[in-house]
C-alpha cells in the first residue's frame, strides 16, 4: 500500500531532523495538512502516533550511535537534544529493558 505524500514528507522531516525537538505543530506545518489528518495516517500506515514514532526513531539512532562505540551515553544524549544524559539513559532502559552500559557490555560477553 503506498504512503500519502503527506505522510512520506512528513517521515523526511522526522528522519532529517532527529536532533531537534519535533512537535505536531511543526509537522503539520511542514506536511500542510491538518494535525488530525497527520494522526489518522501514521495510525493507519505506522500504528503510532507521529510523536511516539519520532520517539521511537529517535531512539534507535542513539542505539546505532551506541552501537558504533564512537560516542559516549553523555554525547549521544547532547547530541540528540535530550535534556540530559540520565534522562537518556532512563528512556533508553524503557525500551531496550537495561542501561545502555549495561546492555553492550553485556553484548560483547
Amino acid at each position: 500500500m503506498a504512503r500519502p505524500p503527506e505522510l512520506q514528507r512528513a517521515l523526511e522531516y522526522i528522519h532529517e531532523n532527529l536532533s531537534d525537538k519535533i512537535s505536531i505543530d511543526k509537522l503539520v506545518r511542514h506536511t500542510g495538512t491538518s494535525s488530525a489528518t497527520l494522526h489518522r495516517m501514521f495510525k493507519k500506515y505506522l500504528h503510532a502516533s507521529p510523536i511516539s514514532y519520532c520517539l521511537d526513531q529517535k531512539m534507535e539512532k542513539a542505539f546505532s550511535l551506541l552501537h558504533a562505540n564512537i560516542y559516549s551515553v553523555k554525547e549521544i544524549a547532547a547530541k540528540l537534544k535530550y535534556s540530559s544524559p540520565q534522562y537518556f539513559a532512563t528512556e533508553f532502559k524503557k525500551k531496550y529493558g537495561s542501561s545502555p552500559k549495561n546492555y553492550f557490555s553485556s553484548k560483547t560477553v
